[in-house]
């Protein structure tokens, strides 16, 4: 088991990581309630979003259970017989797309004024998770929004985080 705290250089992407994971075993054969890490990078996804965070002190590749999660310390433990996390690199857009940069997720004004600006770049007929987006909290991001399909994911960058979130459709 791995133990990481508040003072841990990279508690704070883990946290991030942590967010995207799905509370149920039912997605994917139960790989999506599990951090990957791969290449440097922890990767959690649920299904509909998917986060990204660049390790500063890299761990072993492989796919790790969240054990404890609290305000001050996260317990993680590595799988032994994992089962197959989701392709994730594939739906990675690229090409073309719109950028808006400096978005402040830092404050609840600053929140809801970046949705805002974000979903009047989106088609019309789609819009995406509030929920989600104060998950990226704490954080300046840019959004890359690709019109590719009205369902391609809306990527979001720092320097060392990427979240990828799924738009919805509007009824």
């Amino acid at each position: 088991m791995l133990e990481f705290t508040k003072h841990y250089e990279d508690t704070q992407g883990i946290l991030f990581c942590v967010r995207a994971v799905t509370k149920d075993d039912l997605h994917y054969g139960g790989a999506t309630n599990m951090l990957c890490v791969q290449s440097g990078q922890m990767i959690a996804t649920d299904g509909h979003r998917i986060h990204i965070y660049k390790l500063t002190n890299p761990l072993t590749d492989g796919l790790y259970r969240v054990i404890v999660k609290t305000k001050v310390k996260i317990t993680i433990h590595q799988e032994i017989a994992p089962p197959q996390f989701p392709d994730w690199e594939k739906i990675i857009p690229q090409g073309d797309c719109v950028e808006i940069p400096q978005l402040n997720f830092t404050e609840a004004a600053d929140l809801s004024q970046a949705f805002a600006r974000i979903v009047r770049a989106l088609p019309e007929d789609v819009t995406l998770n509030y929920r989600f987006l104060e998950d990226l909290a704490d954080s300046v991001f840019t959004a890359k929004i690709f019109h590719q399909s009205n369902y391609t994911p809306v990527v979001f960058t720092d320097d060392n985080k990427q979240a990828l979130i799924m738009p919805m459709k509007i009824y």
